[in-house]
């Protein structure tokens, strides 16, 4: 799905900039609406920000600002952001976590077999599922 909602905003853009559309948003809801008419598809929320222009959409059972259950795809999120924090210059991946939450999180956070190794788990390791933290 994801293939062919890129594929028809890309077509959107093409034909939006070729003059065949006048109202954008009427053409992003209409991709949207398309989208979620499928039986496997129930609802659908979007949000499209290019060069000034900002819209949001959403069709079937999603509202645009409706709080929704995303489950793991939350570490897509959370990798994407501290990937542009790293583009950014703003942290590295070697960075230790500490300089960025607060003590009292980072304070016996993981001792193992009797040693504290809170101050050396860093953020490559926590994004790969290796600074040895359980759930």
């Amino acid at each position: 799905m994801k293939k062919i909602l890129t594929a028809a905003l890309s077509l959107f853009y093409g034909l939006f900039s070729a003059g065949q559309y006048t109202d954008r948003n009427a053409a992003l809801q209409k991709i949207v609406d398309k989208t979620v008419n499928s039986r496997k598809v129930y609802g659908a929320c979007f949000a499209v920000k290019k060069d000034g222009f900002m819209w949001e959409g959403s069709a079937g059972d999603l509202q645009v600002a409706q709080p929704f259950f995303i489950a793991s795809t939350t570490k897509l999120f959370t990798t994407a952001l501290v990937m542009q924090l790293r583009a950014e210059g703003k942290l590295t991946l070697e960075d230790p976590v500490y300089k960025f939450l607060p003590a009292e999180i980072c304070q016996a956070l993981h001792i193992y077999k009797g040693k504290d190794y809170s101050r050396e788990i860093n953020i490559r390791q926590l994004l790969s599922h290796t600074s040895g933290l359980p759930d």
